[in-house]
């Protein structure tokens, strides 16, 4: 384990190696979409698509899913690099899901609308990133609501590690509703803006699956609302 350093010294916290881990199977999913969906995707045209402040990061995306924190370090405090990644991750996940909602050439691949392909898509990436990061919970039988809770805070849409990505609003053995504020609604992207109903309701998949990894008895229902999206999760 990490131990805490001096203020001077660039050297990447325990959560700072969660945060990343995070963000790398943020990336992922991303991934998944363009793999699953067999999408084009030139480099030439990813950089006209974003910003002059994204492009001049996305070279850290190239070795994101073999790469380790301490390889993106420089001049930069860890916390400073995680940021800018974050924000360069979000962004191109937007991006791209506007591109392939806007593919023509992928509509005549399939009767199914292409956004509930890609609810498909991300829930089956939920599924599999929980069966990975919780590989020992069949050891132990399903979760309740309140390990599931806690569970998903150690999943990619938990963000930083330093800040709860949730607020419990009610729990009992059969019902947990929760506020969310790590959704896309609640992030200062300027560059998600525009996909934010769309990348809360792919999320909401992928919670979805990732929960249904480890009890397949709990079904959520997702809403998009004022001051922040809320989750109903129901034990069956």
């Amino acid at each position: 384990m990490r131990r805490e350093n001096p203020w001077h010294i660039r050297l990447p916290q325990a959560s700072h190696d969660q945060w990343f881990k995070n963000l790398v199977d943020l990336h992922e999913l991303t991934n998944i979409w363009i793999n699953d969906l067999k999408v084009d995707q030139p480099s030439h045209v990813l950089t006209r698509g974003l910003s002059n402040e994204i492009r001049d990061q996305l070279w850290m995306l190239d070795t994101l899913a073999q790469a380790n924190l301490d390889q993106f370090l420089d001049a930069n405090q860890p916390h400073e690099l995680l940021l800018q990644l974050e924000k360069t991750i979000w962004a191109v996940q937007s991006w791209t899901l506007q591109q392939i909602l806007n593919d023509e050439a992928l509509k005549p691949r399939s009767s199914s609308p292409i956004k509930n392909l890609l609810e498909q898509i991300s829930w089956k990436a939920g599924r599999r990133i929980g069966e990975t990061r919780w590989v020992q919970a069949k050891n132990f039988g399903q979760m309740d609501l309140a390990a599931l809770f806690f569970a998903l805070q150690d999943s990619p849409l938990s963000g930083s590690p330093q800040y709860p990505p949730s607020l419990i609003r009610r729990a009992t053995p059969s019902v947990l509703e929760i506020e969310l504020r790590h959704c896309p609604h609640q992030l200062p992207f300027a560059e998600i803006r525009s996909n934010e109903d769309l990348l809360c309701l792919m999320h909401s998949q992928w919670s979805r699956g990732f929960v249904y990894s480890l009890n397949q008895r709990v079904s959520i229902e997702h809403k998009i609302e004022s001051p922040r999206c809320v989750q109903r999760w129901q034990l069956g």
